[in-house]
């Protein structure tokens, strides 16, 4: 783990964890002691990378074979999070409503993910709160199997109706849920409508799902946001003791600076947290779930930052090219994944718009290689979404 210290167009100095300086080194992606002789001639290499992405490379993703199709059942929620990225705070994103799937509209993106032949069929439920349209989901997972999908059906919900769906949910979905540790923190900015504790919604109908299925809660998926990061330690202990076995997704509030939503209320007390747990996942020969979860992401970005440097041309990060994950909303229409529901790529009708894909592909690699010039390497440039273009 490293502090940037000074960032420059050939290099940044960095302060390791030890205190001593060290220098990135653009022109070679490398990383010196900050006192080595031979950075004056390294230095004098010029820095020019680029962006790259060709159109036959495009093409062999859109008509390869679909891997996993979201399924905005709703748009529809029985909480008022305040991090939310639909409450209204964030530019470009819809905010709550009460839209639902239609069954023609699930059916035909059934048909439409048939017709690209996923080889390990993947479908999943999102809102809005899912459960709030429980009868299309029942629908689809019987209608799946019709078809011969047979898919890993999967759903992301805020516990509120789990328990009333338990033994289904045990039967044929693989559950993602949100709970952001004890709950001071997570009633903090979690908020179901009807006034009552979200925690005590997601922890009740954890129980109503141990008491049909022990197993099953261990395989429950925690998305964990770091609402509070300076109560990370708290946080942690609160994984480690009640769900060790778990997976979990951390991330920390989405655009904060979006609605001035402050997540550091003390930087310095964040920092020493960070870093002593740092030290502890790499001391450790078998870290805890928690510690995999929130130091493993960050260096698996970094080393697919690093594979896709090559011969100084980077493939962008941030591009999700249909095939890997498509996107249906509620009236039909097709995004790339639901993080870009501001991009429409086509509809269940007609399918892939592949004429207005490729456009948008290399308005935004023009993007990004306009930053790239004005900004040098930065992680802006490399991690730049697509539906911010």
């Amino acid at each position: 783990m490293f502090e940037v210290i000074e960032e420059h167009t050939n290099y940044v100095v960095l302060r390791d964890l030890d205190g001593d300086l060290v220098l990135y080194a653009k022109p070679n992606n490398s990383i010196y002691d900050a006192r080595d002789p031979r950075l004056k001639e390294i230095l004098k290499e010029p820095l020019k990378l680029e962006f790259w992405v060709d159109k036959d490379f495009i093409l062999r993703n859109l008509y390869g074979p679909w891997e996993k199709l979201v399924l905005e059942v709703t748009t529809s929620c029985d909480n008022r999070c305040i991090y939310c990225i639909y409450n209204g705070s964030y530019k470009g994103e819809r905010t709550h409503s009460n839209e639902f799937m239609k069954r023609d509209v699930a059916e035909k993106a059934l048909h439409l993910y048939l017709q690209h032949n996923p080889k390990t069929p993947q479908i999943s439920f999102w809102g809005g709160e899912p459960l709030v349209n429980f009868g299309l989901i029942s629908y689809v997972v019987s209608r799946s199997r019709d078809l011969g999908l047979n898919p890993y059906f999967g759903i992301t919900t805020n516990m509120n109706l789990a328990s009333k769906y338990a033994e289904f949910i045990i039967r044929n979905l693989v559950l993602t849920t949100s709970l952001d540790g004890p709950k001071e923190i997570h009633d903090r900015f979690r908020k179901p409508i009807n006034g009552k504790s979200s925690y005590e919604n997601v922890m009740h109908a954890i129980e109503a799902i141990r008491n049909l299925s022990p197993q099953y809660v261990d395989d429950i998926i925690f998305s964990v946001v770091l609402s509070d990061p300076t109560r990370i330690g708290d946080v942690k202990d609160f994984f480690e003791n009640l769900f060790p076995k778990n997976r979990l997704k951390i991330s920390e509030v989405y655009r904060a600076q979006d609605h001035n939503f402050e997540t550091y209320s003390d930087k310095r007390k964040y920092m020493e947290s960070m870093q002593k747990l740092a030290f502890e996942f790499v001391d450790s020969k078998n870290p805890s779930n928690f510690l995999r979860a929130l130091f493993g992401t960050a260096l698996l970005i970094s080393s697919r930052k690093l594979d896709n440097l090559q011969n100084n041309r980077i493939f962008p990060m941030g591009l999700c090219l249909p095939s890997h994950t498509i996107f249906v909303d509620t009236k039909g229409y097709l995004h790339p994944c639901q993080e870009t529901s501001s991009i429409e790529i086509g509809n269940v009708d007609d399918g892939l718009d592949i004429s207005k894909i490729v456009s948008n592909t290399f308005e935004y690699i023009s993007k990004k290689q306009t930053l790239l010039k004005l900004l040098g390497c930065k992680d802006l440039p490399c991690m730049l979404c697509v539906s911010k273009r």
